[in-house]
């Protein structure tokens, strides 16, 4: 992937080869970095809660139970268990095997990325200044050490929208039909793009009907589009179902777009505290964008200018918004939550090829600027925020494995295995240890939400301080640690 950047440039002009290969050089050299940082996350941060519950309920199970949802989970990324259970067998256990789909779906995202923004700029500066905002988002550069789908699904929907405008300027049927297959896969690994596939099911007639190629069916060419949402509805509507009766689909929002979905996204992006006031002002700044972009957008479709520019800017528009309208009718009309920071994640980069998309328009100094300053900004940021330790959904975790070797080294010599009851939010990383590095130590930990009581078969208690449950103990355990800030107490016998 990275070698792809250094392809030969045309043209007679030195210095505009210079530039090309200093661009791509600068581009390669980011991506090389990330890379390498998302390497040493994938090894050292401890698996956190969401991934342990992957693993112990469909990882190590058989593949069909990961297909059809056994048990019902919204925890279950289709496509991302699938992939991390085939490394498994490859690879055996291991963070590397776990998380190597992410990995995998980082390289994928770069390439798509500089694809994009090769098309949507001439400018050398842009195109790197884009790719720094695309790719060092600290909080979606998070998920691409993490065994979960959100960033599989992305990468998939870049992919999706980089065939989609290669469609619409090149009109051949194969890349329709290559669109609408990643769209799939990307909803496959998570079901939140179903509102970005909707969305497609719009921007693809538009196209077509756009482009009105003569001698060929309309509906002809909506082939790849009408067969793909029918599979993908076969495919679909039984684990949706499924998750809906089983209440599985709680996690999202209440209020609206701007308070919910993009507050939380900027929110999380820009790691400021939930009490911060940020995140809403930088939700109001997005959605005016995203009104204004949409007026000079429209209008300037409604004069008819048949160009590459408005017609990008109108299929990018229809990307972004048509997701937004459709959950905002689904929780009126159906009570479905917004989706928030995580599961909002996609909106990220669509947000900003639109942004690219508008930028292009004006003169090479006003868009050069209009991108190169908030890439600093993010660059700076990514700097700040980026940590080998712990992730920021899931901070809880990062103490794991420190203290199940503490309890190791307290364990007395010759004693039975160690028996700990845990708090139901570090049940699942600790369980992933037990299976894959310590059975030989420790006793099964069981995933519950029960309360605690004065059971005093175990060895170690680990439960939040401020817990009534600890209350129950008996006085036979004393405090051994006090972790995150006094937030966590272990308790020994």
């Amino acid at each position: 992937m990275i070698l792809a950047y250094f392809r030969p440039v045309s043209g007679p002009a030195q210095t505009k080869r210079y530039q090309f290969n200093t661009a791509s050089g600068i581009v390669a050299a980011i991506a090389t970095c990330l890379v390498i940082i998302d390497i040493l996350r994938i090894i050292k941060v401890p698996v956190t809660h969401d991934e342990g519950v992957t693993y112990k309920d469909y990882i190590i199970a058989p593949w069909l139970d990961i297909i059809s949802m056994h048990p019902t989970s919204a925890n279950d990324h289709i496509l991302n268990s699938l992939l991390s259970k085939f490394f498994r067998l490859l690879l055996g256990d291991g963070h590397f095997s776990l998380r190597l789909t992410s990995l995998l779906s980082l390289l994928a995202y770069q390439y798509f990325s500089y694809a994009i923004l090769k098309r949507l700029f001439k400018d050398q500066v842009m195109i790197v200044a884009g790719f720094i905002l695309l790719n060092c988002n600290p909080f979606l550069f998070e998920f691409f050490s993490l065994c979960r789908g959100y960033s599989l699904a992305i990468a998939l929907m870049m992919c999706s929208t980089w065939y989609l405008l290669r469609y619409m300027d090149e009109g051949k049927i194969a890349l329709q039909w290559y669109c609408m297959a990643a769209a799939m896969l990307a909803v496959y690994a998570n079901y939140s793009l179903l509102y970005y596939y909707l969305a497609l099911i719009v921007a693809v007639p538009f196209i077509v009907i756009r482009r009105n190629t003569p001698g060929r069916s309309i509906f002809g060419q909506l082939l790849p589009c009408a067969l793909s949402a029918l599979l993908l509805f076969a495919t679909t509507v039984g684990n949706l179902k499924a998750l809906h009766d089983e209440g599985q689909l709680y996690y999202g929002g209440d209020t609206g777009i701007v308070h919910d979905t993009f507050a939380t996204l900027f929110r999380e992006s820009l790691f400021l505290d939930k009490q911060s006031a940020g995140g809403l002002v930088a939700a109001y700044i997005a959605c005016s964008f995203i009104l204004c972009a949409a007026l000079c957008i429209l209008v300037q479709f409604a004069r008819n200018k048949k160009t590459a520019t408005i017609n990008t800017g109108v299929v990018l528009l229809l990307l972004l918004c048509i997701p937004l309208l459709a959950n905002t009718a689904q929780h009126y009309l159906m009570g479905a939550k917004y989706l928030i920071d995580r599961t909002a994640l996609f909106y990220y980069p669509l947000l900003l090829l639109l942004f690219f998309c508008v930028v292009a328009g004006p003169g090479r100094s006003l868009g050069t600027v209009l991108v190169a300053a908030p890439a600093l900004a993010c660059l700076l940021l990514f700097i700040t925020h980026v940590n080998l330790e712990r992730s920021r959904g899931w901070p809880d975790d990062a103490v794991a494995l420190l203290l199940m070797n503490k309890m190791l080294r307290e364990q007395k010599s010759g004693s039975a295995k160690i028996k700990l009851r845990s708090t139901w939010l570090l049940q699942p990383s600790f369980q992933y240890y037990i299976t894959t590095r310590y059975s030989d130590h420790f006793e099964p930990v069981i995933y519950t939400h029960d309360p605690i009581n004065g059971d005093t078969s175990f060895d170690f208690y680990y439960i939040h301080e401020g817990e009534a449950e600890a209350q129950r103990l008996s006085p036979v355990y004393r405090v051994d640690t006090v972790v995150n800030a006094g937030r966590f107490i272990l308790l020994r016998k």
